[in-house]
């Protein structure tokens, strides 16, 4: 798998999740903030980057 369509692929799941929490933020079902999200799980984003990086220069070697 190339580093494109690992891009791509988090790209898109990103954006489903988020657009489903902002649905459901407006339909009142559940209440949600993007800063209190990202508040609380920047250090797994930044674990996130990290691996997709070293997997990345893995499978290009």
């Amino acid at each position: 798998m190339n580093s494109n369509r690992i891009d791509a692929i988090f790209t898109g799941i990103l954006f489903l999740v988020l657009g489903v929490l902002f649905l459901l933020d407006n339909m009142n079902v559940l209440h949600f903030s993007l800063w209190t999200f990202f508040g609380r799980f920047w250090p797994t984003i930044l674990i996130y980057i990290g691996l997709k990086n070293i997997i990345i220069h893995l499978i290009e070697r």
